[in-house]
């Protein structure tokens, strides 16, 4: 293909690095079909990496990765837990703090912070101690709607479990500044 110099008007190959006429170095023209290579090494690379995504863990959904899935309903079973004696109801308590002190302190929001929890062995309890954000100093509680929150997840979250059949005191204090502001005890389901 020709071109046109741009210093003598002369015609000039595309592939010459100068014009044959006067010398003017010519700008090679970028060639159209090369626009996509880029474009085509990209998508080759994604495509290799899904795929090797997908064979490191078959069971992605491709859908659901991308987020175009419909939503699953999920029938959420519950949990069989047994009653167990004194001695291992203790261990399993012990057990339980040690793997949640682990994680502390723990912010499940912006107002509070879990700060400890420990296990007293007359009766089974296991206290949760929640330190309230400094924004949050002038919060009221309202004891019902905690309680009522509190024992939602005493008689429903699957980590609460072997505690409500054993019927075992969950106590939850919350404290400002290292103050006792409110204390809510559970020891038994009461969804009335």
């Amino acid at each position: 293909m020709l071109t046109t110099c741009p210093a003598c008007r002369g015609q000039v190959s595309q592939a010459a690095a100068a014009c044959p006429h006067c010398g003017h170095p010519v700008k090679k023209v970028r060639s159209s079909s090369s626009g996509w290579l880029p474009f085509a090494i990209l998508f080759a690379v994604a495509g290799i990496g899904l795929g090797y995504m997908y064979r490191l863990n078959p069971d992605i959904d491709p859908k659901a990765f991308f987020g175009l899935a419909e939503e699953p309903v999920v029938v959420k079973q519950k949990i069989e837990v047994q009653r167990l004696s004194p001695g291992q109801l203790q261990k399993e308590l012990q057990a339980y703090a040690f793997r949640v002190n682990r994680l502390t302190p723990y912010k499940p929001n912006l107002m509070l912070s879990l700060e400890r929890v420990y296990v007293d062995n007359k009766p089974a309890t296991i206290i949760f101690e929640y330190e309230i954000s400094v924004a949050y100093k002038d919060m009221q509680f309202e004891s019902g709607v905690v309680r009522k929150a509190l024992m939602n997840r005493y008689c429903n979250d699957d980590d609460f479990a072997f505690m409500a059949a054993n019927n075992v005191r969950v106590t939850f204090r919350y404290m400002k500044m290292g103050r006792i502001v409110h204390t809510e005890m559970i020891d038994q389901c009461d969804q009335s």
